[in-house]
């Protein structure tokens, strides 16, 4: 949690994919799966790291 604005690239794609994922369930509540999956891929996105900038990804 330490690195999470070092890899300000992937932490700010991942914001973009929740609030995206959100907005299309709020719009449409019968998708729900494609908007899970897209929050879910969001979160996955803001805990990454990128090797380039936080260390060698493992």
């Amino acid at each position: 949690m330490k690195n999470i604005f070092k890899n300000w690239r992937t932490t700010s794609t991942g914001i973009v994919m929740c609030a995206g994922a959100i907005v299309a369930f709020i719009n449409d509540k019968t998708q729900i799966i494609p908007c899970l999956t897209a929050f879910l891929g969001g979160i996955g996105l803001i805990f990454s790291k990128d090797s380039n900038q936080t260390g060698v990804a493992k």
